[in-house]
């Protein structure tokens, strides 16, 4: 594959009342490569205006949302961008919401329950995304020797993470919480990052488990992550000034990098 290969960027929204459908749509998307997902919201309305704001190519769709129905957002951006790919995606998959929203001009309906593996499938056929200049592919091919020591609470984003970091060439051991994380710690003398979540349930933050883990290894490198506002972090301890904070959700790319730039600091 030469350099001068292109890579077609589309832009995705994702409409949807439930945090859980967002937050596993997103880490799906993040590994398409030349997708972005700039936009996220909870209810139709701010859905609606995140769409007249941010005109992106793709927006997925829920049916049912506290304030409106997502059918009536269906209308309202056909009617405004008849070539915007529209996927509803409802646990309520009745043949009238079909019908509907087939009228409409949806592009797919699948029902979450039964159909959720459907999305990505659809939105990776409708571009070509695999046909990738070098210098976009060649970071996730090399062959690393660094150790990284991933703590996260959440299953979706642990799975994520981890198979993110494996494709890239690192080693990867995985805890669940500070005690896990701190028993991987003394069983071994390599690890090079601590990439931990800040916020974790069983007693003990990253900032403290950041704080056992320097004593245990001196010099370890650290990387945060973390979903809640700074003022939620700083009350589960205050980040070491020096280690950086990866905001959640974050991208494949905003991964790798952080990653990369936590282990070159010296």
């Amino acid at each position: 594959m030469t350099s001068s290969s292109k890579t077609v960027y589309k832009r995705v929204i994702i409409i949807d009342d439930s945090e859980v459908i967002r937050t596993r749509l997103f880490y799906e998307f993040s590994d398409i490569h030349g997708l972005e997902i700039i936009g996220q919201a909870e209810n139709a309305s701010d859905g609606y205006k995140l769409f007249t704001t941010l005109n992106p190519e793709i927006v997925i769709l829920d049916i049912r949302m506290p304030d409106d129905s997502g059918i009536n957002i269906l209308e309202k951006i056909k009617q405004k961008s008849p070539h915007t790919i529209v996927v509803m995606l409802t646990n309520y998959p009745y043949s009238a919401y079909r019908k509907r929203c087939n009228e409409l001009g949806a592009d797919y309906f699948f029902d979450k329950s039964t159909e959720f593996d459907k999305v990505k499938s659809v939105i990776e056929s409708n571009n070509k995304w695999n046909e990738l200049p070098e210098s976009c592919a060649e970071s996730g091919t090399k062959d690393r020797s660094e150790e990284i020591l991933l703590v996260e609470d959440d299953q979706l984003v642990r799975e994520y993470v981890h198979n993110q970091l494996l494709a890239a060439g690192y080693r990867v051991l995985l805890a669940e919480n500070g005690s896990q994380a701190l028993s991987v710690l003394r069983e071994h003398e390599n690890i090079d990052l601590l990439f931990t979540d800040v916020v974790m349930p069983g007693g003990m933050s990253g900032c403290d488990l950041a704080e056992h883990a320097r004593k245990l290894h001196p010099g370890l490198k650290v990387l945060f992550t973390s979903g809640y506002s700074e003022n939620v972090i700083m009350h589960h301890g205050k980040p070491d000034p020096d280690v950086k904070l990866l905001s959640k959700p974050y991208s494949q790319t905003s991964l790798m990098h952080n990653v990369r730039e936590a282990l070159d600091q010296k």
